[in-house]
């Protein structure tokens, strides 16, 4: 098994708020719409900022028209720390 470790630092502010693009079916379940990643494969159309949001609208809009399905944007903003997993020892150089 392979271990891809993304680590891209800092985005420059606290995530307040995030930001999904949620596909609905016909009797109002809900699911995070999965997009292709270059890198990663299928990740969540997941964001914390407009940047994100605005990057991932076209893979979103596109699978929209080839599955027909109803998809909305939108806003999670109640922030609730659950748990915090700190590190045990210094990382390896």
């Amino acid at each position: 098994m392979t271990i891809i470790i993304h680590d891209p630092g800092s985005l420059g502010f606290v995530i307040e708020r995030l930001f999904a693009f949620v596909a609905v079916d016909a009797e109002g379940g809900e699911g995070v719409v999965g997009v292709p990643h270059p890198f990663f494969g299928i990740v969540p159309a997941i964001g914390a900022d407009e940047a994100r949001v605005r990057s991932l609208r076209p893979a979103v809009e596109e699978l929209q028209r080839i599955t027909g399905k109803r998809i909305q944007l939108v806003m999670f903003s109640t922030r609730t720390v659950i748990e915090e997993l700190l590190p045990k020892e210094p990382p390896p150089q």
